[in-house]
């Protein structure tokens, strides 16, 4: 049978056309209980296939498709189909299975349009997205089309962000409208998941997966089931990460061996999920071996954006930790270094910062513990194993947390930071990013200009390294020793102390084991409890300023669990004839507005008349400068004793970062703080963010 008989000229009081009906000679068959769509009943479509062929003779298959619509207007959208890039091919499309993708993949929305008339149409046809009731980018477009045509209409669509709108609320059920205007408008819309881009979780050192236990749930709040998160190690068939064990002398992989198995992890959540962009959050030296990745073997995807798309680096040790240092130190000089902590030297960071350069487009963020005012043998705060400097090294977005590195992946820091960092809307920025320096970079010697980039340069092996591994920089080793304890034992052990001098106990040891420092009188100076928080951190350090004459320290160590342990023990002396501490802190807000104080100390001693400048930063980039005294009378105690104060202003709610420099003998000091105003957690999800399971 013809087509063609809705249009006007052959449904005339007397037909003059020439069409009439044809007769097919052949075999035939009757369609009988045809279905009808409720839906869309005016339409009636369907399929039969008919098979000729006998027992004996092979003969032909016959497949008739249909689709008949009752009196169609002119022009029609007949169907709406998703289609995107099957992982790792850019080359080819393939329909959407179950109408979900990942947010960032380039997603080509088709359109088939027909003209049932007998003249060419000029229709305009507009996509759109109804949740937001947006028109989407360079989403118009006029065509021609000739009668009895069927033309396919092509919008690729980055849906980079539409997992979110603004505020980093959830908003992944997208409705995608088609309009078809000519005369008259006709439309039809189809629904789409737009799944947040999946996030890979690097453990630090002497960690496994295991350390992001429950941290998923925290994606889930944000967002829904479908944010999914995947932690390497879990599944060791798709990457495994060896950063070493605590307190043992087990092997350990190279940062660029590790990197190596981040990229399996990567690669395999790719092709899984079909995503062409994830996310990484990294802690401590998780972020260094992301960084190696990144620099050494990340591609560029085929649409010009990085695999990854933001870094969240967790008190990642950019420049090195001097704990690694005086603990690297200790193992070595016991006859048993180990790897993992060698390759975390300020010394062995140099090389490495030379070398790894190129962050390719990713955003890289760090947050920053600053709650510890020493780190082991250094007098500058971190979070009790990166200092804030090196946390900071040459990156421009940063937070500030007052937990210590352990606790770092806390849900408190995970509002502060994570969240906000990849729960960006389609409003947001989504270009590669340009690499941003901190604002207080140079005053750390940070290079900020003019940097030469070692692309895939080497720098000192692990063996090299060892050949000249001293002592740390102004720091006399009194003992380094491994002990061994049973369940329930106790062990004290004789600690040698330098009369006027500035020691201190670091010990590497499980959460169970407890460490009490006591003075040739019985007196307790010092004490880390076991399975208090300080107890997780991964370098315990316990100080005694000055001890008195003759003064011998005893270390009483105590095994509280059931299972044997050993615990490594430095005991250490400061040279250092030139010890600048410097901290800051702010008291609870009183009406929005924040008491701040720093202490500002030269050996021990106040230094007064100091210029001291704070800067106070909300969220969204906003800065404003303190000046903070030591006059008595700005909320810092007496006059001229090294401690200075100030009030801030009055805040709104939100999260701020608050820094401060001071200088003084020729050094320099950077000491911060967090500040927040309000709730740190975001509001329910709405309703409408999604409420579909994403298949495993």
């Amino acid at each position: 049978m013809k087509g063609g008989w809705c249009q006007q000229k052959n449904n005339e009081g007397d037909n003059k056309s020439a069409a009439s009906p044809t007769k097919v000679e052949g075999e035939g068959d009757l369609i009988e209980e045809q279905p009808i769509d409720p839906k869309n009943p005016d339409v009636l479509s369907g399929s039969k296939t008919w098979d000729t062929s006998s027992a004996n003779v092979k003969s032909f298959t016959y497949t008739v498709t249909w689709s008949f619509k009752r009196c169609p207007a002119e022009l029609e959208i007949l169907d709406v189909e998703f289609a995107e890039h099957p992982y790792p091919d850019f080359e080819t499309w393939k329909k959407i299975e179950d109408e979900e993708t990942v947010d960032s993949n380039l997603v080509r929305i088709r359109a088939k349009i027909v003209n049932y008339s007998s003249e060419t149409k000029f229709p305009k046809i507009e996509f759109k997205e109804l949740k937001e009731n947006i028109r989407l980018e360079n989403g118009k477009t006029n065509i021609s089309i000739a009668p009895g045509e069927i033309r396919e209409v092509d919008y690729l669509w980055d849906t980079s962000g539409f997992a979110w709108v603004t505020g980093g609320f959830p908003m992944s059920r997208r409705q995608i409208k088609v309009e078809l205007t000519e005369k008259q408008t006709r439309e039809m819309t189809k629904e789409i998941v737009i799944m947040p881009r999946p996030v890979i979780l690097a453990h630090g050192l002497w960690a496994d997966y295991k350390s992001w236990d429950g941290y998923d749930k925290l994606f889930y709040k944000a967002h829904s089931s479908i944010w999914r998160t995947f932690a390497v190690g879990k599944d060791p068939s798709n990457g495994l990460m060896n950063t070493g064990e605590k307190g043992t002398w087990k092997p350990a992989k190279s940062i660029i061996e590790n990197a190596e198995q981040l990229g399996r992890q990567i690669e395999f959540v790719q092709k899984n999920m079909n995503a062409w962009h994830v996310d990484v959050v990294a802690h401590s030296m998780g972020g260094l071996i992301t960084r190696s990745y990144i620099n050494d073997l990340m591609k560029t995807a085929p649409d010009g954006k990085p695999t990854i798309g933001h870094l969240v680096m967790l008190g990642t040790p950019n420049m090195g930790s001097p704990c690694a240092d005086l603990m690297g130190f200790t193992f070595w000089s016991l006859g048993k270094p180990v790897k993992s902590l060698e390759q975390l030297r300020p010394k062995y960071l140099e090389g490495f910062n030379r070398a790894v350069r190129n962050r390719k487009g990713v955003k890289f963020s760090n947050l920053v513990g600053t709650s510890v005012p020493a780190t082991c043998q250094s007098t500058v705060s971190g979070d009790g194993v990166v200092e804030i400097p090196s946390a900071i090294w040459e990156i421009g977005d940063i937070r500030y947390s007052k937990n210590i590195h352990t606790a770092l992946t806390s849900e408190e820091d995970f509002w502060r930071l994570v969240w906000r960092k990849l729960s960006i809307s389609r409003l947001g920025n989504h270009d590669p990013d340009p690499k941003q320096y901190h604002a207080q970079a140079a005053s750390f010697n940070h290079p900020t200009e003019n940097v030469v980039q070692f692309v895939n340069a080497s720098f000192k092996t692990q063996a090299e390294e060892q050949e000249d591994f001293t002592a740390p920089e102004n720091t006399k080793i009194n003992l380094a020793k491994e002990i061994s304890l049973q369940p329930r034992q106790t062990i004290e052990l004789y600690i040698p102390a330098e009369t006027g001098s500035s020691s201190a106990v670091t010990l590497m040891a499980q959460p169970a084991v407890s460490a009490t420092l006591v003075d040739n009188k019985g007196a307790i100076v010092g004490k880390s409890a076991a399975n208090s928080p300080e107890a997780n951190a991964d370098f315990r350090t316990i100080s005694i300023d000055k001890p008195a004459a003759g003064g011998s320290l005893k270390l009483k160590l105590e095994n509280t669990g059931a299972a044997e342990t050993s615990v490594i023990v430095a005991a250490w002396t400061n040279t250092n004839q030139n010890q600048i501490s410097f901290t800051l802190e702010a008291d609870k807000a009183n009406a929005g507005r924040f008491p701040i104080t720093a202490k500002l100390f030269l050996n021990d001693s106040p230094v007064t008349n100091a210029a001291l400048k704070a800067r106070i930063k909300s969220d969204d980039g906003k800065a404003a400068e303190i000046i903070l005294r030591d006059d008595g009378k700005s909320g810092d105690g007496a006059a001229n004793d090294g401690v200075y104060g100030a009030l801030t202003e009055k805040l709104a709610n939100g999260e701020y970062s608050l820094e401060a420099v001071a200088e003084t003998n020729g050094q320099v000091r950077l000491a911060a703080t967090s500040l927040s105003v309000g709730a740190t957690t975001p509001p329910a999800p709405t309703k409408t963010a999604i409420v579909k399971t994403v298949k495993k």
